[in-house]
């Protein structure tokens, strides 16, 4: 295994404060997400299953914090936390 910096990733969306960098690495998606406090993705996720995305994610909480919705409710990830 092997360190990837998040300057190494390409951006593929940049809108004001939100930034996305994403590669591919062997298997799997690498993402670097920035995003501004208040940023909710309800509205587009809105047309998927449920109203969320159906697909794995796993990450670390570098600063500040983040709330995720699920089938098991809402959870609260803060800096410093892993999450999936």
């Amino acid at each position: 295994m092997h360190t990837i910096s998040a300057h190494e990733l390409p951006i593929v969306l940049q809108d004001g404060e939100f930034e996305l960098r994403m590669r591919e690495e062997g298997d799997m998606i690498v993402n670097y997400v920035k995003m501004p406090a208040g940023a909710n993705f309800a509205e587009p996720f809105s047309h998927l299953d449920g109203g969320r995305c159906q697909c794995p994610h796993y990450g670390y909480v570098l600063k500040g914090r983040i709330y995720t919705d699920s089938e098991a409710g809402r959870q609260t990830y803060n800096a410093g936390d892993v999450f999936y």
